[in-house]
């Protein structure tokens, strides 16, 4: 003799229900292995810090100091600075007053200023 079953309504409400979340669990699971690494923000390339040297012009900084994330710079003459190449070093851009140029980068910043200060 075959079972009949007869399904009414909150059985197929609840076996939809329980599929959804065995999907949204599974997915939440695939989607935390993938979390992509954070940048490591403590190794600076050298040749990153050459750069903005040759940027800034390497006589022509006269002071560094970090506030918050960003990195300020006072310099001694504004046109001997390479902004084109400044841009391409800064994550969010190159902001100038007077003879301070701040900017902002991917890298921690007093390791930024600790590797100017050290001539890397």
């Amino acid at each position: 003799m075959l079972a009949l079953y007869q399904l009414d309504t909150f059985t197929i409400i609840g076996v939809i229900a329980l599929a959804s979340l065995v999907v949204l669990i599974s997915l939440n699971a695939y989607l935390r292995k993938r979390k992509p690494k954070p940048f490591d923000r403590t190794a600076i390339d050298s040749e990153f810090i050459q750069k903005l040297k040759n940027a800034l012009g390497f006589d022509n900084i006269h002071t560094i100091t970090v506030e918050h994330e960003r990195v300020k710079f006072e310099v001694g003459n504004v046109k001997m600075v390479d902004f084109e190449a400044l841009k391409t070093l800064s994550n969010t851009g190159v902001f100038v007053k007077g003879k301070v140029i701040t900017m902002a980068f991917d890298y921690e910043p007093k390791l930024i200023k600790k590797n100017l200060e050290r001539g890397v």
